[in-house]
């Protein structure tokens, strides 16, 4: 609102959608702020899943939790 650039989190509503308890898939879309630098980008979930691998320290753990 105003000059700020922002938009308050209940004023928000992407497409109208609101199945909070769907299921997510690799394609499904997130918004990050890039380097918190207030540019906002969107990435699949899939390079959210890429990220968490490449940052793990036990592999194995994580395909474990994973099932």
């Amino acid at each position: 609102t105003g000059d700020t650039g922002t938009l308050p989190l209940a004023a928000i509503d992407i497409d109208g959608g609101s199945d909070i308890g769907a299921a997510l898939t690799t394609s499904d879309l997130i918004i990050v702020d890039d380097g918190a630098g207030g540019t906002n980008r969107k990435a699949t979930i899939q390079r959210l899943l890429t990220f968490v691998q490449a940052n793990i320290d036990d592999p194995t753990a994580l395909a474990i939790a994973l099932g």
